[in-house]
Formats: C-alpha cells, sequence, structure tokens
C-alpha cells in the first residue's frame, strides 16, 4: 500500500511540474524585474527585487492554471496525455488549483502595494478573458497577450518606483509587440486542433501565409523599436550583445515557422508531423529568446555580473526543463500518460465527458 501511495504522489507531483511548464516560468518574473530595474535607475533592494519577481510568475501559473481550466475540451482531442484530460488532475482539483494560484498572486501584489494590486485585477480579467473569450476570436486573442506583457512592464515599475517613469515607455511598446508576435507564432503550432475546437485564432481565420506576414511585421515592428531605444539610452555591451542575440533568435524562430508551413499537408488530429515538430521548435527559440531580451534591459540598470547571472540561470534552466519536459508535454501518447482514477486516494469525482467543453466541440468528443 505504501509503495502505491509513494507512485501515486509522484505522479501527481509530477502532473503538476508540467502544469506549471518550467520552460516558460521565468518570463514574467525577469520582464518585471527588468522593468522595476529600468524604473528605479538600478536602486532596488535585494528583498523587494525578490518579492517583484515572484508576484508574477506566481500569476503566470495562474494564468497557465485558467488556461488548462478553460481549454480542457480541447486537450481531450488534441492532447489528452495533458494532466487535466489524463485524470491525472481531476477536474475539480484544477478548478480549486486555478482559484489558490490567483488568490496568491493576488495577495503578493497587494504586499508591494495598491496600484500593483488594481494592475494585477486587471492582469486577471485580461487573463480570464484570454482564456475564455479571445483567444478564440482572432487577432484579439493575440493582442490580448500583448497588452498583458505591457503591464507587467507597467506592475514591475510600480512595484519598484509607484510611478510610470518616460524610460519605461520602450519597454512597454517592445514587449507589447513582442509577446503578440510570440503568441502568434505559438499558435501556428496548435492550427489543428484550434480550428477543431472552434478557436478563431488568426492562422486558423486567414491560413498560415497570411498569419506569417503578420508576425513578420511585428517582429520588425520591435525590432526598430528596439533599436531606437539602443540608439536613445545608454546601454551597456552586455545589453546590446543580448539583445542582438534576442532577435537574432526571434528572426530564426520566425524562419523555421516559415518553413513549417511549407510542410502543411491534411493532418490528422492529434498527429505528430514535421510541420508539428518545426513550429514547436520554433516556439522553443522564442522562450529563450524573450529571457535573453528581458535580460538585456535588465543589463541597462543593474551591474554587469548580476544581469550575466540572472541571464545565464534562467536560460540554463528553461533549456534544461525543455530538454526533459517539452516534447512529451506536447506530443507523448495519451497511452502513456492516461492513469487510473479509481486508486488508493478513492475515485475521482469527475468524468471526461462534455461538461464544461467548448460549445463546438462538446458533439465531438469521440472524435
Amino acid at each position: 500500500m505504501m509503495v502505491i501511495r509513494l507512485e501515486y504522489l509522484r505522479s501527481k507531483l509530477f502532473a503538476y511540474l508540467e502544469a506549471i511548464r518550467p520552460y516558460t516560468l521565468f518570463h514574467p518574473g525577469t520582464l518585471a524585474l527588468a522593468a522595476g530595474a529600468v524604473a528605479s535607475g538600478g536602486h532596488l533592494s535585494l528583498e523587494r527585487g525578490a518579492l517583484l519577481w515572484l508576484t508574477p510568475t506566481v500569476g503566470w501559473i495562474a494564468g497557465l492554471a485558467t488556461s488548462d481550466y478553460a481549454d480542457r475540451a480541447l486537450d481531450r482531442l488534441e492532447k489528452p496525455h495533458r494532466p487535466i484530460p489524463s485524470g491525472r488532475i481531476g477536474e475539480r482539483e484544477a478548478f480549486w488549483w486555478m482559484i489558490m494560484t490567483i488568490l496568491t498572486g493576488l495577495i503578493l501584489a497587494l504586499l508591494l502595494s495598491w496600484i500593483t494590486l488594481l494592475i494585477a485585477l486587471v492582469v486577471l480579467v485580461l487573463g480570464i478573458g484570454y482564456a475564455r473569450f479571445f483567444k478564440a476570436r482572432g487577432v484579439w486573442g493575440h493582442l490580448d497577450r500583448g497588452v498583458l506583457a505591457a503591464l507587467t512592464v507597467a506592475f514591475g515599475s510600480f512595484a519598484a518606483t509607484e510611478r510610470l517613469p518616460l524610460v519605461i515607455v520602450p519597454l512597454l511598446i517592445v514587449f507589447f509587440l513582442h509577446d503578440t508576435f510570440t503568441n502568434l507564432l505559438g499558435a501556428i503550432r496548435d492550427i489543428e486542433g484550434d480550428h477543431a475546437a472552434g478557436y478563431r485564432t488568426l492562422p486558423v481565420q486567414v491560413g498560415l501565409p497570411w498569419a506569417l506576414t503578420v508576425a513578420c511585421n511585428l517582429l520588425l515592428g520591435w525590432g526598430f523599436v528596439l533599436i531606437v531605444t539602443v540608439r536613445t539610452m545608454t546601454w551597456t555591451w552586455l545589453a546590446i550583445v543580448l539583445a542582438l542575440f534576442a532577435f537574432m533568435l526571434a528572426a530564426s524562430a520566425f524562419a523555421v515557422a516559415a518553413w513549417s508551413s511549407s510542410h502543411q499537408q491534411s493532418e490528422r488530429l492529434g498527429e505528430v508531423s514535421l510541420r508539428r515538430r518545426l513550429a514547436l521548435r520554433a516556439h522553443k527559440l522564442l522562450v529563450v529568446e524573450r529571457l535573453l531580451l528581458s535580460s538585456a534591459f535588465l543589463a541597462t540598470s543593474v551591474p554587469v555580473g548580476i544581469s550575466l547571472l540572472i541571464a545565464i540561470s534562467t536560460v540554463s534552466l528553461t533549456l534544461l526543463a525543455q530538454q526533459f519536459l517539452r516534447d512529451r508535454y506536447e506530443f507523448a501518447s495519451a497511452d502513456n500518460w492516461v492513469e487510473r482514477t479509481d486508486g488508493p486516494f478513492g475515485a475521482e469525482e469527475e468524468r471526461h465527458g462534455p461538461t464544461g467543453a467548448h460549445p463546438r466541440t462538446a458533439g465531438s468528443q469521440g472524435a
């Protein structure tokens, strides 16, 4: 019995590790920390800096939990190996995990200031709006993610200085365009499942060639603003190097995504095609690239040694997590992951029926 319980606990903990996506976990905190450092001219205490990093990180986990809960019907169609559709995290359990992470994030935001709490509430509304409404409505979903990135910048600035100085404006523009771009490129990977579920993302609405055209313009847009920022601000050599590498990786990710569109063909839902593997490879580059971009802004206000340590640490941990978790989370076979829900802790109270499904997928659960 003890062996069974330990195995159950191991499986449960691993399911939550998958759910928090550790390969994406360092983006929001690093971005907020960079914004706070720029706004304050690098005058941040260790305690406030740590809280400033932790709060949006918990908020990011809450956003993932919200998306997972809202997308559980879609995941049953395309990715049944994931924690909720596989039964490793029950639907009611997932609901309370979402509530707990949301409340924790709001409490942490309140510890910083009432203004950061208000920003966190706006982020919460837009995050839920993305999962429940905007994601299914084309360009609005991608713009929503760009606004969330800009709000993260504003959060970092207010957390550090209780104001939004003029020096923060370039970060707001760069990361609005940047995260709109990365979200759009990410949607290319899931075009089949989004189409089947009725999620009208831009690639679903206009097709891959036009979606890539829009993505290219967004890439050039934030690259241009970045160049202007480098010329108008005092940038260290490390900041320039990191920004250059970030743009090169983003351009490479775009090139891989464009190449993947040339392999578009009739694919079965959930099929691990060459196009989907190439699109995932593009997104893997973006996950690293955005850490370098945030670190570049951080390096404009924080000593080179500290900036370099943060960049190396976050990128190394991200690469490690991608190596061991990313492919199996995106493409693992459901047969390898679905586990019994009537284990040693009693029967699971939920069953994977159409309850809570997207209205356009409720009749397709057996597809």
